[in-house]
């Protein structure tokens, strides 16, 4: 009797949570990231502010471009290979090809992640040391 009476807690609990803090959570974030493009567009719309082009932020751009890029790229074969899978139909050619793929690409991805924290920790000692802080 007392372990259904807990269950029922941490079911009213979880709904609390997941229901009504949640969403309130999410739309405080939505309003403030909206609030800061307001305050960026009016900025460079009324009072001709444009960020300046200083080669940290030009080659934190292009990595950002580049890992979603990457990112779609690893999707796209992931939701491959799981498709190759899928229409094999007992296959067992298709399906070696198919787990290698995603074998491949989920190795991939370990290594672009790998690649950008150590880029990462390497600017950010290397900007540590020249603004010093």
């Amino acid at each position: 009797m007392k372990k259904k009476n807990i269950y029922k807690t941490y079911f009213i609990v979880f709904l609390f949570i997941f229901l009504i803090l949640l969403p309130t959570w999410v739309t405080a974030q939505r309003n403030l990231s909206n609030s800061q493009e307001m305050v960026n567009d009016f900025a460079k719309e009324k009072l001709g502010y444009q960020e300046p082009a200083v080669p940290e932020v030009i080659i934190g751009r292009i990595i950002a471009y580049v890992l979603s890029f990457l990112g779609v790229v690893f999707f796209v074969l992931i939701v491959y290979g799981g498709w190759m899978w899928l229409t094999a139909a007992g296959n067992e050619e298709q399906i070696t090809k198919a787990k290698s793929l995603i074998k491949h690409s989920v190795i991939g991805l370990a290594i672009v992640f790998a690649a950008y924290l150590v880029s990462y920790f390497v600017v950010s000692k290397i900007m540590e040391s020249v603004v010093g802080s």
